[in-house]
């Protein structure tokens, strides 16, 4: 009930406040601005139409922030245990779904699983438990292809499930050198690219899928007199596999049969737990991911949130809804929790974010959790690259943008000193830099409070 009063008590402010708009963008071009006195919850601009929904893109992530923070707390951990049977030589893998876990990382848990005594790995085996029978998933809404973005989510990743491909040239006529950044025992690399007079490129890369690994093709030219190696980023195939095989390389260990399960293994054999890796806290993977606008981390943590309240990956969306329902009143009209996708699905409403915004404010122990895993305004991520103002270290937002489409919402601090609660959404087609328009908004309104 108290939140849909807030909601009625915000719709009227905003129907008082319709002629008060200072900028004129919204009224030719459609989209809409909210500003709300964090403290007193009068909203002091409104602009176009906050109550029509629009594709907010990834500013749905504060969607699956929120959820994740409610459903699994500030610290949570993703978990990952091995288990050793030193008389049959296999190496059990329990895994939660990190999807955080970097190459560095990996070289670390090889370090420490040799420091332990495995050795002479003869199989390895991975259990994910919640997975139910299928360990990777293609991203909703993200579409075919070997783009990075691409990338599947799994319940066993690596580096985001991608590979930095650096190719850099050789004496004219020879085929340039390939690097990939990690051991390349995951890969079957194709070079069939040429070094050639000049400083100039005309290389394809691309990754396609074979047997339980991933094919790297280059192919093309790519010219002596260059400076810098040429670096692609594209998406690997058979996650697990590619974590597996990676481990089994740096700890110096032949390549093994892998068997894959999403239930417990009977082990007839004893076996002990090794060793536990734990990620980052919760707080600090939802940084990670609202800075960089990480589509992968947010479809992960989507499957966590359906695999915990569901008992599967494909009832994370569901699970998004409801708390959505249930903590701040509205329905949230979403296909995923990246934003990801230009279709027909994850249109909200600039009120229902405000309102979203509003709750979260006023939580006494959430607020800091909530509001700082936001990219701040010409420090950071996706606002690191603004106008240098009055306005940098100012603003904390998450931003979003599609074809069209140009969104933030989030909180800043005014030249008087308050706090202001604030969503943006431009929508035009026929503008091609609406995020530089979105930015100069930002800054100029810091500059009027």
């Amino acid at each position: 009930m108290k939140t849909l009063l807030t909601l009625l008590s915000l719709f009227l402010s905003l129907s008082l406040l319709a002629e008060s708009c200072p900028f004129t963008s919204f009224n030719k071009n459609g989209g809409a601005l909210i500003v709300q006195d964090a403290t007193s919850n009068k909203v002091v601009i409104s602009c176009g139409e906050p109550q029509k929904a629009y594709k907010y893109a990834s500013t749905v992530k504060l969607l699956t922030t929120a959820t994740a923070l409610k459903l699994l707390g500030r610290d949570f951990k993703f978990t990952t245990k091995f288990l050793f049977s030193p008389q049959k030589k296999v190496l059990t893998i329990i895994s939660s779904g990190d999807p955080s876990l970097v190459i560095e990382q990996l070289t670390i848990i090889a370090h420490e699983l040799k420091q332990r005594g495995v050795s002479n790995i003869k199989q390895v085996r991975l259990l994910s438990p919640g997975w139910n029978g299928k360990i990777e998933r293609e991203q909703q809404g993200a579409g075919r292809g070997d783009r990075a973005y691409q990338a599947p989510i799994s319940a066993l990743s690596l580096n985001f499930n991608t590979v930095t491909v650096s190719v850099t040239p050789a004496k004219q006529g020879e085929k340039p050198q390939i690097s990939v950044g990690i051991p390349p025992d995951a890969f079957v690399i194709k070079n069939q690219a040429k070094s050639v007079k000049g400083g100039g490129k005309s290389l394809i890369v691309s990754t396609t899928a074979t047997k339980n690994r991933t094919v790297i093709t280059v192919s093309g030219t790519i010219g002596t007199n260059r400076a810098k190696p040429a670096i692609s980023y594209r998406r690997i195939y058979h996650p697990a596999h590619h974590y597996i095989y990676t481990l089994l390389a740096l700890m110096g260990n032949k390549m093994v049969p892998v068997e894959i399960s999403a239930a417990d293994i009977p082990l007839n054999e004893k076996h002990h737990t090794i060793y536990t890796h734990k990620s980052r806290p919760l707080h600090d993977i939802l940084t990670d991911m609202n800075r960089y606008s990480n589509n992968f981390i947010a479809e992960t943590l989507t499957a966590t949130l359906g695999i915990k309240e569901g008992g599967d990956p494909k009832n994370g969306v569901t699970a998004i809804k409801e708390l959505i329902k249930k903590e701040y009143s509205f329905e949230a009209n979403i296909r995923n929790g990246s934003g990801l996708g230009n279709g027909e699905y994850n249109y909200i409403t600039p009120l229902q974010i405000m309102t979203l915004l509003q709750r979260n404010w006023h939580d006494r122990w959430g607020a800091i959790d909530f509001f700082s895993t936001l990219p701040v305004y010409g420090e950071t991520g996706t606002l690191h690259r603004v106008p240098h103002t009055a306005s940098i270290g100012n603003i904390r937002a998450k931003t979003g943008t599609l074809s069209g489409i140009s969104a933030a919402a989030g909180i800043f601090r005014g030249k008087n000193g308050k706090i202001y609660l604030f969503t943006i959404i431009l929508s035009d087609k026929s503008v091609r830099r609406l995020t530089t328009k979105r930015n100069q908004i930002l800054s100029k309104l810091v500059e009027m409070f």
